[in-house]
């Protein structure tokens, strides 16, 4: 044997290892980077990094086993980028709502809250089409003012739901609470204690944390506006209340705060929300209305009725949106507690038949100025009396 013959090559796979070593830390620093500036780049991009990487690791492995382990993961996060860019092809959104300043701030006991002493331009868009470009008054109080409000009132209303009673898409005169409030000849003080994508959880939580004492002082009537998908939102199935405050109905009928939904929530949440596969697959998801789900809205509704008549005596009214699926087993559960319940169908008697007549766009089915008009009109005939 030749001393040639004798000297051993050294293996070539160390430095290939070392290569695709390499290249794995400088994705993970990449991707870290993006994740900590919260770049909102899209789910898609992530399974095309990974893509990448296996394929390098197709080119730079040696072994065939290794090499075809790397090819079948690519193979996968290509399918899955490919499956991320159908799914938002074809359940991307259509409407297109931009707000400046921002609106939202979080809240230890609410979840979320308007930020305080802001006027928030609102635009709405279908496509190319403009639904409507608006303001939202939000005073020092956090509350959506109400123009022409009588400071000096003898009475005090208040309100309390979620988008419908806020009033998404109008401008603070075209408000149900400030149609209730001009209807009311300057006998009420109004206070809007509602905010988009709120429920029942949210009215309970600021009336027993004295929120609305502090802000209101005393009360002679608190309206709130019900829709079916409440009864969702006080189970806590909506994403974007992950910090809500959470209620359980005990065995004797009685509810009881337990913190926030999910007390070390979604961490991976704002990537989540990127994924169109989970958006697609979520708005298709049938959720049913379980007779558990309907008697934990019943019974928070009940103990916000209660606290509100043991701490003011005033009265507590319902307003409900009931022309949609399940209407009619939460108007029951609410009546079967003695609530006083007003349906929209009875106040606006053609809501049905004309809904376009009633609703923003017929790509936004929030309530316009004209059933704001009519439900708060009715209102304060029907229980606007005050002593």
């Amino acid at each position: 044997m030749t001393s040639e013959q004798s000297v051993k090559t050294p293996p070539t796979g160390t430095p290939r290892f070392g290569m695709l070593a390499a290249l794995l830390v400088a994705t993970g620093l990449g991707v870290g980077a993006i994740e900590i500036t919260r770049f909102p780049i899209p789910l898609a991009g992530y399974f095309v990094f990974a893509a990448l990487w296996a394929g390098s690791a197709v080119i730079l492995l040696r072994r065939p086993s290794l090499r075809d382990y790397a090819l079948t993961l690519a193979t996968i996060f290509l399918c899955l980028a490919g499956a991320e860019v159908l799914f938002f092809v074809i359940g991307r959104p259509h409407l297109h709502r931009v707000m400046q300043p921002k609106l939202i701030r979080m809240d230890h006991q609410l979840g979320y809250a308007p930020v305080a002493g802001v006027r928030v331009k609102v635009t709405e868009h279908h496509d190319d089409q403009l639904i409507y470009d608006v303001v939202y008054t939000i005073a020092a109080d956090d509350l959506r003012e109400l123009p022409g409000t009588n400071q000096a009132a003898t009475c005090k209303v208040a309100f309390f739901g979620g988008s419908f009673a806020f009033g998404e898409g109008l401008n603070d005169d075209q408000t149900m609470p400030y149609y209730f409030v001009r209807a009311s000849d300057g006998r009420y003080q109004g206070f809007n204690f509602a905010f988009g994508g709120y429920g029942p959880h949210q009215m309970l939580r600021a009336i027993e944390t004295g929120r609305v004492e502090r802000i209101a002082k005393r009360l002679n009537l608190v309206i709130y506006e019900a829709i079916p998908d409440h009864v969702r939102r006080a189970a806590g199935y909506d994403q974007w209340d992950r910090y809500g405050p959470r209620y359980v109905l005990e065995p004797d009928g009685a509810v009881r705060y337990t913190g926030p939904f999910h007390r070390h929530a979604d961490k991976w949440a704002h990537l989540m929300r990127r994924c169109w596969t989970c958006r697609y697959i979520r708005a298709h998801l049938r959720w049913r209305r379980s007779p558990a789900d309907v008697a934990l809205f019943a019974a928070v509704v009940g103990r916000a009725r209660d606290l509100i008549k043991q701490r003011y005596g005033a009265r507590f009214v319902v307003v409900f949106w009931d022309n949609s699926a399940g209407s009619r087993q939460m108007v029951r559960a609410l009546t079967q507690k003695h609530i006083t319940v007003y349906r929209v169908s009875d106040i606006i008697p053609d809501l049905n038949t004309k809904r376009l007549k009633y609703v923003i766009s017929p790509f936004d089915q929030h309530p316009n100025a004209t059933a704001d008009r009519l439900i708060g009109g009715f209102l304060a005939r029907t229980v606007g009396g005050c002593k």
